[in-house]
């Protein structure tokens, strides 16, 4: 019985910090902070075995949902960083292309990029990966690099094989 209840314990424990999209708790998820009316910092933050393309991917996810929530319809990203490549000095974020089914890399020193940056607390196999973004929302579409927040949500949402509540 009690080597039943430590799998299930450990289990729960792994499948938290191999990122698993969800709200932040026990140091992994994601989080928002207001900046603006129209603006916000959205952080994911996942263990540090979680692929960083994923962790971009959800820090996405959660802008377009934000985005959406607050009534906006696109999202232009206006700086982003992660921790993963911290002192290789490049930045490799997986972005959508409008249709919400292409990928394109944003280059160094593109529109969004910026240098990346390690991030306090560390899990006991190493630090945390971690994706920061922060975005400006629009009713109307603006001009540029933009995000179709509902696109990004039903693609993203497709392809991790989360729930579409």
């Amino acid at each position: 019985m009690r080597k039943i209840i430590k799998s299930v314990f450990i289990l729960a424990l792994f499948g938290c910090n191999t990122g698993q999209y969800q709200s932040y708790q026990s140091g992994y998820g994601y989080q928002s902070e207001q900046r603006n009316d129209n603006v916000y910092h959205v952080t994911y933050t996942a263990g540090r075995s979680t692929n960083i393309e994923k962790v971009n991917d959800f820090a996405l996810l959660r802008s377009a949902e934000l985005t959406l929530e607050k009534g906006f319809k696109y999202f232009v990203i206006t700086r982003a960083q992660n921790n993963k490549d911290a002192g290789k000095n490049k930045y490799n974020m997986s972005a959508r292309a409008l249709t919400g089914t292409g990928r394109e890399s944003m280059p160094a020193g593109g529109v969004g990029a910026s240098a990346a940056m390690p991030t306090a607390g560390t899990e006991s196999t190493g630090p945390k990966v971690k994706s920061e973004m922060t975005i400006v929302m629009y009713k109307e579409e603006p001009i540029g690099i933009v995000y179709n927040a509902s696109q990004i949500v039903l693609s993203l949402k497709d392809e991790y094989q989360i729930d579409k509540l």
